[in-house]
């Protein structure tokens, strides 16, 4: 997002990093339709996890330099897991007042 002239990050959506209409994004969004339609009709919790999930889940490893990836069905579901995952029971918790 750019206000002003100066570029800002938008924490007001889910596009906060600004791909919604990256131009190398909107290709592969259009050759993965061709190839896999636009969507099972429902999250891939209920339709289940599919060869073009795995596909992704592969592509944004390597993408990202790391060994793993995981697609979520929401922002929710992510972050419900990354705190699952990381924190202990009793454990806490913090955010600034801009979260």
């Amino acid at each position: 997002m750019v206000i002003e002239g100066k570029r800002l990050l938008a924490f007001n959506s889910n596009d906060y990093l600004g791909l919604a209409n990256h131009p190398e994004l909107k290709k592969a969004f259009i050759a993965g339709a061709e190839k896999w339609g636009v969507g099972s009709g429902s999250a891939h919790l209920v339709t289940g996890h599919t060869t073009a999930h795995h596909q992704l889940e592969e592509e944004l490893a390597a993408f990202t330099g790391r060994e793993k990836a995981l697609l979520f069905s929401s922002g929710y579901m992510a972050n419900l897991a990354m705190v699952t995952a990381l924190i202990e029971k009793n454990g806490h918790v913090f955010e600034d007042r801009l979260n």
